[in-house]
Parts: C-alpha cells; sequence; structure tokens
C-alpha cells in the first residue's frame, strides 16, 4: 500500500497508511490519543483514551482541504467507568464498540494502547508513562464481548 502525506493535528504529526481507494487508517501505535475538549468544558473530567478512526475535514473546510478538522474515535474505558470499584491499576483499560466525531482540537496527545497479550513484559510495560493496555472489548449491547 502507498504511503500518504501525514496529518498534523495540534503540533502532532499522525501518518496515515491509504489502504485502499476508500479507506485510510491511522499506523498502529501513532493513532491512540488522550482527547479532551477545553477544561471549562470537561467538568473536571479526566481526559478519555481513544482510537483514531477516520480523519474528517470540519464543516466549515472546503472538502479539497487535506486539513483534518474532526477525528472518529473509538474510546477506550477505565474500569472505573463501568462499576464503581477501585483499581489501582491505572494503565488498564476496556475497548468499545463506540466511536464518536470530535473536534480534532480535543486531541491532547498521542499516547501507546496494546492488547495485554502482545506485551511481553508487563510489569515493565506498566511503569512506562502514557502506556495502557487492554485485554477486553466491551459491546454496549452485551456485558463484555
Amino acid at each position: 500500500s502507498e504511503a500518504a502525506a501525514p496529518y498534523e493535528v495540534n503540533g502532532m504529526f499522525f501518518a496515515i497508511e491509504s489502504l485502499n481507494d476508500s479507506t485510510e487508517r491511522a499506523e498502529f501505535d501513532l493513532d491512540h490519543v488522550l482527547i479532551s475538549p477545553p477544561y471549562a468544558q470537561r467538568e473536571g473530567e479526566p481526559y478519555q483514551i481513544g482510537r483514531i478512526m477516520e480523519f474528517l475535514p470540519a464543516a466549515s473546510i472546503p472538502s479539497t482541504s487535506t486539513a483534518p478538522g474532526r477525528v472518529r474515535i473509538a474510546y477506550f474505558l477505565r474500569p472505573r467507568d463501568i462499576n464503581s470499584r477501585f483499581t489501582s491499576n491505572h494503565h488498564l483499560v476496556i475497548a468499545t464498540m463506540s466511536s464518536e466525531i470530535v473536534d480534532a482540537s480535543h486531541i491532547r496527545q498521542k499516547i501507546v494502547v496494546r492488547h495485554k497479550d502482545t506485551i511481553l513484559d508487563l510489569e515493565k510495560y506498566r511503569t512506562r508513562e502514557n502506556s495502557f493496555y487492554f485485554h477486553q472489548v466491551r459491546d454496549s449491547r452485551s456485558q463484555m464481548a
């Protein structure tokens, strides 16, 4: 597949690999981000963890522009988002089947999210800053998949 020009969002570059004429996806490890609206709008909530699924133009930008104004994000949840039990493992997240389109300016930084089975040394991985892992997928129609 042929590589396309990278997207720049808030000073971060996202490499895009063209899979075919109609589908694009961000490369592995470069597409996981922390998402948050401006502080005044988020009411003290922590940043959300997401995977960029698609870059979209802003409604006010002509469709010929390559600048992404919005992104489709697939969210990861923290265990506390699902139940009220406390967990001391802040690196564990749960993948979801839900996605949402948000303004690209809500992207705060790149992070790494991996499936637990792809991590060779989990204890060492958990010491890395901005590194998360998952081993479950939550579907809104059921409890866990």
